[in-house]
C-alpha cells in the first residue's frame, strides 16, 4: 500500500515505540508521574473515602491485581517452563496493575513469569523488596492496599512494613459460608476493588494485548503495555466519577454492614433448615401480590447501578 518493505515498516514501528516510551509514557504512567496529593484529591472516589474514613485523610487508597498476557510457546525450554501457567494451562506472562479507586492507572510493573513461584503474592513481595520504580518513596505508612485472595501469602509481610491491607474474607476450616460480618466486609472491599478488573478489561480492548503475543514481540512487551496504559490515562475518561449521592450510599453500606442478619435469625428460629420439617405450601393458597420494584428501589438494595447492570 505504501510501497515500503517489511524491514522499513519494522524500523518505523521501532522508532515510534521508542519515541512514545521516552516522550509520552513518563508523563502519564509510573509512580513518579503523579503526586500522592493528586491521587487523593482527584482520583479517590467518595465510596472509598467513606468506607475507609477511619483511616488517615492523607492515606492513598490503591488497588493491585495481576493480569495475564498470553504468549506463544517458546523453543527455549527454560523460558517455556517459567512462562507456563498451571492455572491457565498455557504459556503467559503476568503484569501487576496498580490503580486508583476511580480506575486511573498509577503504574504497571512487569511482566513477570507465570510459573508456580510467581503468584500474585510473591510478585508483590518482590516488587516491595526490590523497590520497583522507587515505589517505597512514593507510598507512605498506613497507605491502604486493596487486594484479592491471591495475595493472602503477602498480607503479613505488607502489614509488618506499615501498609494497611483490605481483602475479601477466607472460609475457615469446615465452614461452608461466611458469617454475616465477614460477608459484609467482603462486599465493602468488592465495591471498591472492581475498578482494577475493569482496567484489565480496558487494556484488553486493544487487540494486540488481547491476542497471543508473537515471540519476536516479547522483548518489547513491557513498552507496548506502558504505551497502552498511558494512552488510557491521557485520553480515556475515568471508570467511575463521584456523584453527590455516593457519600450517602457509602454511609448506608457501612451502617448496614454492622447490622445482624435478620433473615438468618428467622430461618433458624422457625427451623427451616431442618430437613425433616416440611414448610412448603401451595402458592395458590397464599394471598400475596408480588410488588413492582422500581429502579430507584433496586438501586437502594444494590447500592448503585454497577451490580444492577
Amino acid at each position: 500500500l505504501f510501497c515500503k518493505t517489511q524491514r522499513q515498516i519494522s524500523r518505523y514501528i521501532k522508532q515510534a515505540r521508542r519515541a512514545l516510551c521516552s516522550d509520552f509514557v513518563p508523563f502519564f504512567l509510573g509512580f513518579q508521574h503523579i503526586s500522592r496529593e493528586d491521587i487523593v484529591e482527584k482520583h479517590t472516589t467518595d465510596y472509598a473515602t467513606q468506607i475507609f474514613s477511619h483511616f488517615l485523610s492523607d492515606s492513598v487508597i490503591s488497588i493491585m491485581d495481576g493480569t495475564y498476557i498470553y504468549i506463544q510457546k517458546s523453543r527455549k525450554y527454560a523460558f517455556q517452563r517459567r512462562c507456563f501457567s498451571l492455572h491457565k494451562h498455557r504459556p503467559l506472562v503476568k503484569a501487576m496493575v496498580v490503580t486508583a479507586t476511580d480506575g486511573y492507572i498509577i503504574s504497571i510493573l512487569g511482566p513477570f513469569y507465570a510459573n508456580g513461584q510467581n503468584n500474585d503474592a510473591s510478585i508483590l513481595k518482590y516488587m516491595v523488596k526490590t523497590n520497583e520504580e522507587n515505589m517505597l518513596s512514593w507510598f507512605k505508612k498506613n497507605d491502604i492496599l486493596i487486594l484479592d485472595r491471591g495475595f493472602r501469602d503477602s498480607i503479613d509481610f505488607l502489614n509488618e512494613i506499615g501498609f494497611s491491607t483490605k481483602f475479601p474474607a477466607f472460609l475457615g476450616a469446615n465452614q461452608k459460608q461466611f458469617c454475616t460480618k465477614d460477608g459484609n466486609e467482603s462486599r465493602l472491599v468488592t465495591k471498591i476493588r472492581w475498578a482494577v478488573e475493569s482496567v484489565n478489561a480496558r487494556l484488553k480492548t486493544w487487540k494486540f494485548l488481547d491476542q497471543v503475543i508473537c515471540n519476536r514481540d516479547i522483548p518489547h512487551l513491557k513498552e507496548y503495555i506502558d504505551i497502552v496504559a498511558a494512552i488510557c490515562n491521557c485520553f480515556r475518561s475515568p471508570l467511575q466519577q463521584s456523584r453527590e449521592v455516593d457519600c450517602d450510599i457509602a454511609r448506608k453500606m457501612v451502617e448496614r454492614s454492622k447490622m445482624p442478619n435478620l433473615v438468618q435469625r428467622e430461618v433458624e428460629s422457625l427451623a427451616h433448615l431442618t430437613k425433616s420439617v416440611c414448610h412448603w405450601q401451595n402458592i395458590e393458597s397464599i394471598d400475596f401480590t408480588f410488588p413492582r420494584l422500581s429502579d430507584d428501589y433496586l438501586r437502594s438494595i444494590t447500592f448503585g447501578v454497577y451490580q444492577l447492570s
